[in-house]
């Protein structure tokens, strides 16, 4: 999950990376009057707020598959400490109970 997160952050990164070299590209071909400059400073700004969106919605799902792990890993641990799970485990049970039935007789 860390190497993914990672990942997804570099490529977010690279991306902006690129847009800004074609902005800055397109600046310096010429398109560098006041019009050009606020359009390129808005798709600049659009650009970063949607990847900011983007990297928040991964951490919600980041964090909401941690929290079902976390929640099943309290479940499991529930179960064990009230030895509810496990047909063996319960077979073990009922045949340690047989044997001491027969050892009583």
């Amino acid at each position: 999950a860390e190497e993914a997160r990672l990942a997804e952050e570099a490529r977010a990164v690279e991306e902006v990376q690129t847009n800004e070299a074609v902005f800055t590209d397109l600046e310096s071909v010429g398109y560098d009057t006041e019009a050009d400059s606020e359009f390129i400073e808005a798709a600049k700004r659009a650009e970063l707020e949607r990847l900011e969106e983007e990297v928040r919605q991964l951490r919600e799902e980041q964090l909401a598959r941690a929290a079902k792990i976390i929640e099943r890993a309290r479940q499991i641990q529930a179960e064990r400490a009230a030895g509810i799970y496990g047909r063996k485990r319960r077979r073990r049970f009922w045949l340690g109970i047989k044997k001491q039935r027969r050892k009583k007789r």
